[in-house]
């Protein structure tokens, strides 16, 4: 079991601003276990957050908002606060093996039902 931290209820969103970012948002705030769900354009303003001591519990990252130097800033958070978890959604073979090389939990397709969503985002924030 992962240790509770101050921040433990806290999901970021790092998507692209639009209607995938805007359906992710509202489907995390359903989850009981989150209290609070923020969006971010991009892993590097995520890190910019999380330098002022803001540190998420979940971390659902649509791939398009992947630069150069992410999986660095992945490792950023898994160091930073080992009971991160991270959700990747990529839109095609090549991505999702590049996505599973890293710290990611779970690393799902684009268009995966929402009812699946739920389950994979629960299975990895029990307590």
């Amino acid at each position: 079991m992962k240790e509770k931290t101050e921040e433990y209820n806290i999901a970021w969103i790092v998507a692209p601003p639009g209607n995938l970012r805007d359906s992710l948002c509202v489907l995390v705030c359903t989850l009981p276990q989150i209290e609070r769900v923020v969006p971010h354009v991009d892993l590097y303003q995520a890190k910019r957050s999380g330098l002022l001591g803001k540190h998420p519990r979940l971390l659902l990252i649509d791939y398009k908002s992947f630069q150069a130097g992410m999986s660095d800033i992945l490792h950023y958070f898994v160091d930073l606060q080992p009971s991160i978890d991270i959700i990747i959604l990529v839109e095609d073979e090549k991505e999702f093996k590049e996505a599973q090389a890293g710290p990611a939990a779970v690393v799902l397709r684009k268009g995966v039902l929402a009812s699946r969503l739920i389950v994979e985002i629960e299975q990895v924030i029990s307590w």
